[in-house]
């Protein structure tokens, strides 16, 4: 003989449900709700559009024309990355992939790939080279928190507030000001973690 689930559980609960009553009131109240609600919404009268037309990340920075500022430089050049000075790797992000041929001479080597690592120094195990992750200068421009109030971000951060004002990108010689600007704020920034 085969039982309905749901009587089982009715009766471990010890439940006793009287279905056609229940069925009766359900259809009750969905005949009452259905003829209420029958009738068609309204159309409200005006529309609200909601647009926000705020520029940020790369956009913003696109808009005002410093693409190659805000992506940096592709290849890294400089010294070879020592322990007391290792290549430094700018990145938005808490990782960056760097390729490393080791430098001229006897320490140079077919490109290999690293994952450089926010606060964990890398060493190429091929040369010996060291890397070194630090946050990408117009990341801490971003992150007003984290930014030391120098000089150079204010004249930065006035230039770009008052090219967005006008609703214009960067002029050449603005775009070349910022530039000179953040180097100048990176080395700062930089000698001080050497301190």
């Amino acid at each position: 003989m085969r039982r309905s689930l749901l009587a089982g559980r009715n009766r471990v609960a010890g439940l006793v449900t009287p279905l056609c009553g229940q069925r009766k009131q359900l259809f009750s109240v969905y005949s009452f709700c259905r003829h209420e609600t029958s009738a068609a919404p309204e159309e409200p009268d005006r529309k609200v559009s909601i647009e926000d037309d705020r520029k940020v990340g790369m956009e913003r920075f696109e808009s005002l024309g410093l693409e190659e500022a805000y992506e940096g430089e592709s290849i890294l050049r400089g010294d070879f990355g020592t322990k007391e000075s290792p290549v430094i790797v700018r990145s938005w992000f808490d990782s960056r992939i760097v390729g490393c041929v080791g430098g001229k001479g006897e320490t140079g080597h077919d490109l290999l790939w690293h994952e450089v690592r926010k606060d964990r120094p890398l060493v190429c195990l091929e040369c010996g080279q060291y890397f070194s992750l630090r946050p990408h200068p117009f990341k801490l421009l971003l992150e007003r928190d984290n930014l030391k109030n120098t000089e150079e971000v204010k004249q930065i951060d006035e230039m770009i507030v008052k090219a967005e004002s006008e609703e214009r990108p960067l002029t050449s010689d603005e775009k070349q000001k910022v530039g000179t600007l953040l180097k100048q704020f990176v080395e700062k920034e930089e000698a001080e973690l050497v301190k």
